[in-house]
């Protein structure tokens, strides 16, 4: 089944999908390994090029893969 991301907006299955402890004292919604790269150095003003977990940045990888294969930019 694919799910939209709650940032981006783009349909993964949902096994690519998480809640994440980005910030505050508040779960994100499901959101794709991307955004949640992204959240993270929004909110605290880093510029990190991976997740620093093993199992987030395999999912991040496997969502940048789901995007290319539809051809989609990002």
């Amino acid at each position: 089944m694919l799910t939209n991301c709650g940032i981006c907006n783009r349909k993964y299955p949902d096994n690519l999908l998480s809640q994440n402890f980005i910030i505050g004292s508040e779960y994100t919604k499901l959101i794709c390994g991307i955004c949640a790269l992204e959240e993270i150095n929004k909110n605290y003003g880093i510029d990190r090029k991976e997740l620093h977990g093993i199992i987030a940045e395999h999912m991040r990888l496997l969502a940048i893969k789901w995007r290319k294969k539809r051809k989609e930019i990002f």
